[in-house]
């Protein structure tokens, strides 16, 4: 098992280097980075706990405003249970 903190940082670690790509890119400013950066460990404790509602970006992926919201898919594969043979 991992500890579900080791969890959250790694949500936040994700969440910030979108953010961070985003003002690169001159898709966001710092000021709207820095705003969105403000929720980045609620949301991540959020999902972490299963309590995270997934709402926002018009893709169906994003947070507020559209802003990605990284996933478990974004900080490691998880195994899959087996099928069975």
């Amino acid at each position: 098992n991992v500890d579900v903190q080791v969890v959250i940082d790694a949500l936040v670690a994700d969440g910030q280097s979108e953010l961070d790509a985003q003002v690169a890119a001159g898709s966001l400013t710092q000021a709207e980075a820095d705003a969105r950066a403000a929720d980045l460990v609620q949301h991540a404790t959020d999902q972490a706990n299963g309590t995270f509602s997934g709402r926002g970006g018009h893709d169906g992926r994003g947070g507020p405003d559209g802003a990605h919201e990284p996933d478990a898919d974004d900080v490691a594969p998880t195994a899959s249970p087996s099928t069975g043979s």
